[in-house]
């Protein structure tokens, strides 16, 4: 399948400026809700944005006696 100049885009030019610059104020998985529920998107959605622009920080993972992983 080939991107034409005609595809729709999912995201307006100010939706990622919001997106981008609200995120990189708080990098919290409660913020990528947030904005979810703000655009009328999935919060997968906003992940993969967040991830296409480079933005996007994985969650540390911790273990049962909250430490971080070896």
């Amino acid at each position: 399948m080939t991107m034409t100049a005609n595809a729709s885009k999912n995201y307006t030019d100010e939706m990622i400026s919001t997106i981008t610059s609200q995120y990189s104020a708080n990098p919290v998985r409660a913020t990528v809700d947030a904005l979810a529920d703000q655009f009328g998107k999935s919060p997968r959605s906003v992940i993969a944005k967040l991830s296409a622009l480079g933005i996007y920080q994985k969650a540390e993972r911790q273990t049962k006696t909250c430490a971080l992983p070896i």
